[in-house]
């Protein structure tokens, strides 16, 4: 009852539409089965934040597509938790510097990533973040898809420390595929 009432008043006073996980504690992933007992949780907690017409989603880091016992612990969030309750915010920077695919988990779970984050890396070794748009994220074609795959809310990230955002001309294209009009729902931090 008493996440009920928090989450009714995150919808009433501060208009919020999703519940976000922002990371799951490292005690709490060691294994296959501790993933399995965090969805289980997501799961959970998805039915409370629906009472208060919340949607609940998590938000995913690189450790979550470091194999366990041969498997991805991400694939299993996202196959043992409730399509029609738990969303993923797939962040496209932790999933690319992790060597996966986001296509990949457009294509197999459509419907089930409504936000993604779109941050950009410089790539490999180091991975550092840059500038949406100047990495070597290509984001046409992985734009195109996550819309077609249900994303509805596109969050772009930019982590440096900039004078002024946008700070290169190269974000507009980028923001102009997530659909960004004057009103929409891209947020930009």
């Amino acid at each position: 009852m008493q996440a009920g009432m928090r989450h009714s008043t995150m919808r009433a006073v501060w208009g919020c539409r999703y519940v976000i996980v922002p990371s799951i504690p490292g005690a709490l992933r060691a294994s296959l089965d501790d993933y399995r007992r965090v969805a289980d949780k997501f799961t959970r907690g998805a039915e409370s934040a629906a009472k208060a017409d919340l949607r609940f989603a998590y938000h995913n880091h690189d450790i979550d597509f470091a194999p366990i016992d041969r498997r991805l612990p991400f694939d299993v969030l996202l196959e043992a938790t409730d399509p029609k309750l738990v969303g993923f915010e797939l962040d496209l920077y932790w999933i690319v510097r992790s060597g996966q695919d986001p296509l990949r988990y457009f294509n197999r779970w459509p419907g089930r990533c409504k936000l993604v984050h779109v941050k950009d890396t410089r790539g490999a070794p180091e991975h550092r973040m840059t500038e949406v748009g100047s990495g070597i994220i290509d984001w046409p074609p992985l734009l195109a898809r996550a819309r077609s795959a249900g994303v509805e809310h596109f969050i772009v990230e930019q982590t440096m420390r900039l004078n002024r955002w946008p700070a290169s001309p190269r974000v507009f294209p980028i923001l102009r595929i997530c659909g960004y009009r004057r009103r929409s729902s891209i947020m930009v931090g």
